[in-house]
């Protein structure tokens, strides 16, 4: 074999290493959807839930109302209301934290749990308060999907279709915990009364 010959292993060229995984910015991990669209469906929330509320606060010469904290509304209904604005609240505080957890991880699976029974707690116990005639609002439609899309995002999780469980826990997190939520501050709901009121 002449000086100038390679080996027979050593003749193609070597292998370009693949370039490393850009890391998200400070270090978030990353979601079903990108940051942007959260981001984006969030503020479009809050600005559709102000628009909501500024025009029925007008309509009824709610203008001059102020934050106040006061229970007894919530006191005087039995326990089927309050168990489920515990059970609301605290899904959506875990499911903001989830939000930002990695994913796969044994806290993730754990509180992800603990959320679905929080939210599956949301969605029963919403099923016994109804209007004063005893229908159901337009606000129960997000207990309806919470009750059909949560077990699909609990068996999309046991059959590893990591991308689609993703989506169906945020679109669950930003409909049924975050927008629901939002919508039972309206003047006139009981949580209304728990943290707002007139001056008179």
């Amino acid at each position: 074999m002449s000086a100038t010959s390679l080996p027979a292993d050593r003749t193609s060229e070597p292998p370009v290493p693949s370039s490393p995984k850009r890391r998200r910015p400070f270090g978030l991990p990353q979601l079903g959807y990108s940051y942007t669209v959260v981001g984006l469906l969030v503020a479009g929330g809050v600005g559709s839930f102000i628009w909501v509320y500024g025009m029925l606060a007008k309509s009824r010469g709610l203008t001059d109302a102020h934050f106040r904290v006061d229970f007894t509304p919530l006191a005087s209904v039995g326990w089927i209301i309050p168990t489920h604005a515990a059970s609301a609240v605290t899904s959506f505080l875990l499911g903001l934290v989830i939000l930002f957890l990695p994913k796969g991880v044994t806290l993730h699976r754990q509180m992800g749990w603990t959320w679905v029974v929080t939210m599956g707690l949301t969605a029963l116990t919403s099923v016994f308060i109804r209007t004063d005639n005893g229908n159901f609002s337009w606000i129960h439609s997000f207990s309806a999907i919470t009750a059909v899309m949560l077990p699909m995002a609990v068996a999309a999780a046991r059959m590893h279709y990591a991308k689609v469980h993703a989506r169906f826990m945020t679109a669950l997190f930003l409909g049924g915990a975050f927008t629901a939520g939002l919508f039972t501050f309206l003047p006139g709901r009981l949580m209304w009364d728990t943290f707002f009121a007139v001056n008179t």
